[in-house]
């Protein structure tokens, strides 16, 4: 239970930095607040985050922020109805994208044993990372946050028969201690399993480095979903998000 709450803590701490999230609502509470500066996000999406089984929070550009608000005091909402309030502010259609699932991992203990078929990757295998993303297609790489040269990312591949089939990486929120997962198991190597053994071994180097664990994935994501829940991942934050076209 205690890491569970430690979990908590950092979630919130996490919203706080980026979100300009000031205080833990109360349960089923709705609230609204406005984009933080430093977090980027454009006047032309809101994003509504569910806490499951608790709390949700509207994240919205500071320019319709009073405005929503004032929609979520007076009455409450259905999806169709904010984003018709978003486009009436707006002047614009928008579309609700497929909800994004948060999942963390509250402990170790059951995980499997380390894959020897894993390789960390360091500055001289910048190749090997090249090679296998020039091996994927577009709409794979663009899927996944990967930077090979930035120094919060750390990268892990997964062999075969001597080639990368799978290949992982975590960034860091130094404040929170958050490692974000980010995997690629191109089609043609699916339903093999090397996802699920990847991850597993990478969590442990997680683990071991006082991390906590997030995997991000398309509610639709079947496969994905699949690989966390099947190492004991549990879904926590789910995010929606409107987007002006």
């Amino acid at each position: 239970m205690e890491t569970r709450n430690n979990i908590n803590k950092m979630i919130f701490k996490l919203w706080n930095n980026h979100l300009d999230f000031k205080r833990i609502p109360s349960k089923w509470e709705t609230i609204v607040i406005p984009h933080s500066v430093s977090s980027g996000m454009p006047d032309t999406e809101l994003f509504v985050f569910e806490y499951l089984e608790a709390w949700r929070v509207i994240s919205v550009h500071k320019k319709y922020f009073e405005e929503i608000k004032n929609f979520i005091d007076l009455e409450w909402y259905s999806f169709d109805s904010l984003r018709n309030k978003f486009e009436s502010l707006t002047w614009k259609k928008s579309k609700l994208l497929w909800p994004v699932i948060s999942l963390y991992l509250f402990s170790d203990n059951k995980l499997l044993t380390e894959s020897i078929n894993v390789e960390k990757l360091n500055t001289e295998n910048k190749r090997v990372y090249e090679d296998f993303m020039n091996s994927c297609v577009d709409w794979e790489v663009e899927e996944v946050d990967m930077d090979f040269d930035d120094p919060t990312h750390r990268f892990f591949a997964l062999y075969n028969d001597w080639k990368v089939v799978s290949l992982w990486n975590y960034s860091i929120d130094d404040p929170t201690k958050i490692a974000h997962i980010w995997i690629i198991t191109p089609k043609r190597y699916q339903g093999n399993g090397y996802g699920k053994e990847l991850v597993n071994t990478m969590v442990h180097d997680i683990f071991k480095n006082w991390l906590i664990p997030q995997y991000r994935a398309d509610d639709f994501n079947v496969l994905s979903m699949k690989i966390a829940h099947s190492l004991w991942f549990e879904d926590v934050l789910k995010t929606y998000s409107f987007i002006v076209v």
